[in-house]
C-alpha cells in the first residue's frame, strides 16, 4: 500500500481501476444475475409466500451448514432430524452463538466445501467491540450479498453502476498534503475519497471535488459525509456551494443520528438513505422509498428480537424498546453463522406498518453510537480501534480514549503471544490514522468495561 501512495494520481488511478476490474469479474459473475432476479421478484410475495420462501432458505442453510461445517455436525443434529418440517419458528431450539465463540472456533466454523468449489477473498472484521477474526469470504456468498445490496440501490433509484464517491476507511492516498485526496476505480466507475485529509482548510478541497465530479450517488461513514455538510451550511463563500444535486446519499456503518441526517440532506439538497449490515454478512436492514422505518430483507436472513427495554413513546408514535438482536444469515455461507448475538440493537416501535412490502421493520438501529476523535492537525476522525484494528490477529478486544490534550490511551486484551514486537504495529498504525506527532500509550487489559447496554464503545472522547 506504502508504493500506492507514492504514485502520481494517474498511476494510482490505473492500479487501482486494475484490481477493481480482476474484483469485478470474481463479484460480478456466477449466479449474480439470478440472485438479483430473484430479490427483484420475490420482494412482491405476499406474507405466507414470504415465510415459506424464509423457512426453505433456512432448511437450505441447515443441512449444509450440518453436512460441510465441523462446528455444526453435533449442534444441528436435532434439527436435521426434524428438518423437513423445521421453521424460522423453531430457531429457538439451537443454541446462540457468541462472538467469542467465533473467534475461537473460526477455523470449525469455516465451510470448506465452498471454498473449494467457489473460491475465495480473505476477509477480516473486527465489529464495533475490536474483536478480530477473518475468514476465506467465498465468492458465491459474496454474489449473495452484493445482489442484496444492489436491490437496495434500486430501491433508492440508482445503481451500482451510476457515478459514485465513497467515503469509507481505505488509506489511498497516503500523508499527501494537498489534492487530489481521492482515487478513482473505473472498473466500478467510482471515485474514492479519503476521510483522513478533512481538515477545515481542506473543506474546499473536498466540495470542489465533488463539483468537478458530480456523483449520482455518495456513501459512506455518516461521520466523514457530516463535517462537509456542516462546512456546506456555515460556510458562505463560492467555495462552500455545491453545484449539483446527488440522487440519494447513503449512510452505512455507524449509528445515523437525526441531527446529522437533516445537515447532510439540507446541504446537499438530497434524500439519504441509511443501511445496516456488517462484515460478517449479516441480514440486511435498510430504509426503502415509501415504507416507514426500516425493512429487514427476509432473504438475506432471519433476525430474532429478543425481550426489549421499553423507551420513551416518540411523537406520534406508539410503544418503543430496544430490542437486541440475534442474526442468522443466508447470505454468507462460508462463514454460516445461526442465531449470532452481533452486539446491535434495534429500536422497535408498535406504530411502524407496512404498506407495499412484506418485510419486517423496525425504526432504528441501536448500539453504534462511537465518538468523532481529533488528529494531531486537528482532522475530524470517524475512525476507531473497530477498523484501525482490523485483522490484527494478536488484540483479542480493543478500546481507544482521546483525553482532552488529544492524547490517547489505546486499552487492548492481547491475545496469548503478545509481545513488545507488537507493539511497534499498533505506533505506526496509530501515527498513519492520527498523525506522527501523536502521543499515545499503549495499555494492556485483562478486560474492558462495557457500558450499560452491554456494549464496549471502541472510540472515547473526553473533553473538558
Amino acid at each position: 500500500m506504502s508504493i500506492l501512495h507514492k504514485l502520481p494520481p494517474w498511476a494510482r488511478n490505473t492500479v487501482i481501476s486494475l484490481y477493481g476490474a480482476r474484483l469485478k469479474r470474481n463479484r460480478y459473475n456466477g449466479g449474480y444475475k439470478d440472485y438479483f432476479r430473484s430479490l427483484m421478484g420475490s420482494q412482491w410475495l405476499d406474507e405466507s409466500g414470504m415465510q415459506e420462501l424464509q423457512d426453505q432458505m433456512l432448511r437450505d442453510l441447515i443441512e449444509e451448514a450440518h453436512r460441510d461445517v465441523p462446528f455444526y455436525k453435533d449442534i444441528l443434529a436435532p434439527a436435521v432430524r426434524s428438518l423437513p418440517d423445521f421453521t424460522v419458528a423453531d430457531l429457538p431450539s439451537i443454541p446462540i452463538l457468541e462472538k467469542s465463540t467465533v473467534r475461537e472456533c473460526a477455523k470449525e466454523l469455516v465451510n470448506q466445501a465452498r471454498v473449494k468449489r467457489w473460491g475465495a477473498i480473505a476477509w477480516k472484521t473486527s465489529g464495533t467491540t475490536g474483536n478480530p477474526f477473518h475468514w476465506p469470504f467465498d465468492w458465491d456468498s459474496m454474489r449473495r450479498n452484493l445482489a442484496v445490496r444492489e436491490r437496495f440501490y434500486r430501491w433508492q433509484g440508482i445503481a451500482r453502476t451510476d457515478l459514485s464517491v465513497r467515503f469509507s476507511g481505505r488509506h489511498i492516498v497516503g500523508n499527501a498534503s494537498h489534492p487530489p485526496y481521492w482515487a478513482y476505480n473505473r472498473a466500478e466507475n467510482q471515485w474514492f475519497f479519503s476521510i483522513y485529509h478533512l481538515i477545515p482548510r481542506t473543506m474546499s478541497d473536498y466540495v470542489a471535488g465533488l463539483n468537478q465530479i458530480k456523483p449520482v450517488y455518495i456513501d459512506g461513514f455518516p461521520s466523514a459525509i457530516h463535517p462537509i455538510a456542516k462546512w456546506i451550511l456555515s460556510d458562505n463563500t463560492p467555495a462552500s456551494r455545491i453545484k449539483f444535486r446527488p440522487a440519494v446519499i447513503i449512510t452505512t456503518a455507524e449509528t445515523l443520528s437525526p441531527e446529522v441526517r437533516r445537515d447532510i440532506e439540507e446541504a446537499f439538497g438530497c434524500r439519504v438513505a441509511d443501511y445496516y449490515s456488517s462484515s460478517e454478512g449479516v441480514p440486511y436492514i435498510v430504509e426503502a422509498v415509501g415504507e416507514d422505518g426500516l425493512l429487514v430483507s427476509p432473504e438475506s436472513g432471519v433476525v430474532e428480537f429478543m425481550e426489549g427495554t421499553p423507551l420513551p413513546h416518540s411523537n406520534g408514535g406508539g410503544p418503543r424498546e430496544r430490542a437486541e438482536m440475534l442474526t442468522t444469515s443466508f447470505i454468507q455461507r462460508s462463514l454460516p453463522l445461526i442465531r449470532y448475538r452481533i452486539g446491535d440493537s434495534a429500536i422497535l416501535d408498535s406504530k411502524r406498518t407496512g404498506s407495499t412490502r412484506h418485510m419486517p421493520r423496525i425504526a432504528g438501529i441501536a448500539g453504534r453510537n462511537e465518538d468523532m476523535l481529533v488528529g494531531s492537525d486537528g482532522r475530524l476522525i470517524g475512525i476507531g480501534l473497530d477498523r484501525l484494528m482490523k485483522g490484527r490477529s494478536f488484540v483479542r478486544e480493543a478500546q481507544l480514549i482521546q483525553r482532552p490534550d488529544l492524547s490517547l490511551e489505546i486499552n487492548v486484551v492481547p491475545m496469548p503471544g503478545f509481545d513488545e514486537h507488537d507493539r511497534p504495529v499498533i505506533e505506526g498504525l496509530v501515527s498513519s490514522v492520527f498523525g506522527v506527532n501523536t502521543k499515545f500509550k499503549i495499555v494492556k487489559m485483562e478486560s474492558i468495561s462495557r457500558g450499560p447496554n452491554g456494549k464496549l464503545r471502541g472510540t472515547i472522547r473526553e473533553r473538558n
